[in-house]
Parts: structure tokens; sequence; C-alpha cells
């Protein structure tokens, strides 16, 4: 097993997850302190009981969270002609896009929880999709990769991340969503005739805003948005 790194990495999707117990979240970002430039951790139970002062059975039910809503996924290797188990092996599933041996500082720099630097594909979809259920109380896993691609377009089309919030808050807002909640999607969103349309809607009055939209202006402004 490779010595861990200093950092230890947890995704917005991770530790806002209300399906993980504390401990599980603990466990996610010590495995990503193990893994591999490839995001691969071959730590047994055993390892992470002795580390956390914890019974293995503990360290199961840990592991088990993670896998049951897919942030990592196991692998048994069995020695050559038997059913005997040789090692384990833990892949991340989340967060492992960058290569574990880039240095800290250049992968989380600027880490406003929804992240655009100068590359322009380089965004944090992970946290996107964590407040973009947090605006329409969604509770979706996974953005798929046509709703990335149309995001991305969409910073080339020269919108910022501001209006991207907006987009999502005015869309959640139209009656129609409220009457068909299931058609309020990032895939949706991020089209471009839509995005445009809810993007250009005039804001609401502060003074006549209720609580709930005063609590959703609140979590955008704490996480730099």
């Amino acid at each position: 097993m490779e010595n861990p790194n200093y950092y230890a990495i947890i995704p917005a999707e991770v530790r806002y997850d209300e399906n993980l117990s504390p401990n599980a979240k603990l466990l996610f970002a010590e495995i990503t302190c193990l893994c591999n430039k490839n995001g691969v951790c071959n730590a047994s139970n055993k390892y992470f009981s002795d580390l956390y002062k914890v019974s293995t059975v503990s360290i199961s039910k840990w592991v088990a969270q993670l896998i049951r809503n897919g942030y990592i996924e196991t692998k048994m290797i069995y020695k050559d002609g038997s059913k005997e188990i040789q090692n384990r092996n833990i892949k991340l599933l989340v967060g492992v896009k960058e290569n574990f041996d880039t240095p800290i500082k250049e992968k989380f720099k600027d880490n406003n929880n929804i992240t655009i630097n100068s590359n322009i594909d380089d965004i944090d979809f992970q946290s996107l999709l964590l407040v973009f259920n947090k605006i329409t109380g969604k509770k979706m896993k996974v953005m798929n990769e046509k709703a990335k691609k149309q995001f991305r377009a969409r910073l080339r089309d020269g919108y910022s991340k501001q209006e991207i919030m907006k987009a999502i808050k005015n869309c959640f807002d139209d009656d129609f969503h409220k009457a068909n909640p299931k058609y309020l999607t990032p895939e949706f969103i991020s089209r471009p005739d839509k995005f445009e349309k809810y993007v250009n809607i005039d804001g609401h009055d502060d003074s006549k805003e209720d609580a709930a939209l005063r609590k959703r202006k609140e979590l955008l402004k704490s996480m730099g948005i």
C-alpha cells in the first residue's frame, strides 16, 4: 500500500449527503489519502479498524454506505488458482478526475464550491449539482455528460457562473416547473434556448421574497456564488 497523502479530499456531494453517517464521510476522506494516481486504494478493513480504534464490523458498515450511495466500488483480488482473498481494491467513483499526484494547491485553489478557472472546461460539477439540488429540492446523484457539455458551452457563450445560478432559480420558480418538476433537470436548463429564456427573466424585489427564497440566496452567498 502506498504512503498516505498529506491531504484528504471530501467532495461536496459527499459532505452534504444526508444518507451518509459522519464516520462514513471521514472514511471516504481517508480512502482518498491512500489512493494511488489511478484512484485506487487497497487498505483493508483491519487497517482502518486499527487507525480509528473501532471494530471491523463498524468499518464494514461505513464501506457499505459508501458503496450503496455510489461513491466507491470494491473488487476482491484472489490468489491464483484459489478462492482465498489476497487483497481488496477500493476505487473512488467521484472526485477522481484529477491525477492524485497533482499538488493539492493546484487542484483546489480558488475553490468556492463551483469552480471555474481559466480553463473553460474546469467546472466543479459535483458542487454545481449540489447547489442545483439545494435550489430545486431534488436529490440527483449524477449529472450526465450531455448536461456537462451544455453547461461548458454556455460558459463559452460568455455567461457567468452567477448567471447559471440565476437560470436554475428562475426555472425552478416558473409555474410550469412547479406543476411539472420532473422536467426540471440540469440537461433541460443547460440547453441554449431554455438557458437564454430563464437567464433573462428579471429578478424579484427582495422586499417581497419569502423565507424560503431568502434561505436559498443565503446558501448561494455562503458558497461564494
